[in-house]
């Protein structure tokens, strides 16, 4: 079995999610969580949440190219279009899912980031208390 397909073997084998718990922490693991969130939970399937974790300039370059400014004014305008009525036509439709579309983006790589930071913050903890 090759090893990201091993995770997903062994987090279904263990079907209580208190383990899966116990394992990021005891492996400081943190998209265990994340994964099992996305494959196990009839809930967190459904929202975007990342499951893997990426190199911190790759995280930063992609966070900081979603939070450009010009990008940002351009989803602000849409969304003040599209709500200032109070209702959300049909012709609107797809400039909505565009700006949804852009928010996954954005909360997948906020995800990506809080996985990253959290077992870098892990690891320190770690290295004070063994000293």
């Amino acid at each position: 079995i090759k090893e990201p397909d091993k995770t997903v073997f062994l987090m279904r084998a263990v079907l209580d999610c208190s383990m899966v718990v116990l394992m990021s922490d005891l492996y400081n693991a943190p998209y265990l969580l994340s994964l099992y969130c996305k494959k196990e939970c009839p809930i967190g399937c459904n929202y975007p949440i990342a499951t893997a974790m990426t190199p911190v300039e790759r995280t930063t370059l992609k966070l900081i190219n979603l939070l450009d400014p010009g990008k940002l004014e351009d989803v602000k305008r849409e969304l003040i279009s599209i709500a200032e009525d109070g209702e959300i036509t049909e012709d609107e439709i797809p400039s909505l899912k565009e700006i949804l579309d852009y928010a996954d983006k954005l909360i997948l790589t906020a995800t990506e980031l809080k996985m990253l930071g959290s077992q870098v913050m892990t690891d320190r903890e770690r290295e004070v208390k063994a000293k």
